[in-house]
């Protein structure tokens, strides 16, 4: 049996725009989730770089546990680029920006990798998959 989707949008490229839209399903996850500023941070990063970099239709937000493991699915309409693909592949492998020349951003997708246990991205590219580990409340919370 599939887990329950807690959380499940889709969005449009003006809506990504409306901070309540990320307060809204930021706060929805972090019901079950890791650390609540971790998911923040990761919906935050994920909403500002397809409304900077992706010439999007939608983009849909799921999120569900199964044990002790949350996903944070956003699939993206139309699919993920190239470019996008090789940044992902970079900040995976530890690869970080020279920071002394870095002016503005850079960082996230290195900040996505470290905060979740996973991330991977589905065989058609439309679906970035964050994987956190729930436990992390009970453990930063003692």
């Amino acid at each position: 049996m599939l887990p329950r989707a807690f959380v499940d949008r889709s969005v449009t490229p003006a809506d990504l725009l409306r901070p309540k839209l990320l307060t809204d399903v930021a706060d929805a996850v972090s019901v079950a989730a890791a650390r609540p500023v971790d998911v923040f941070t990761i919906v935050a990063e994920v909403f500002a770089n397809a409304c900077k970099h992706a010439a999007l239709d939608h983009l849909g937000v799921r999120a569900r546990t199964r044990g002790p493991i949350l996903l944070i699915a956003f699939d993206h309409d139309p699919a993920l680029q190239e470019t996008a693909l090789a940044a992902l592949s970079r900040a995976g492998a530890g690869w970080l920006p020279d920071l002394d020349a870095l002016t503005v951003g850079g960082l996230g997708l290195p900040l996505l990798h470290r905060l979740s246990r996973r991330v991977t991205v589905s065989n058609d590219n439309r679906r970035l998959n964050l994987w956190l580990d729930s436990n992390l409340r009970k453990e930063h919370a003692a």
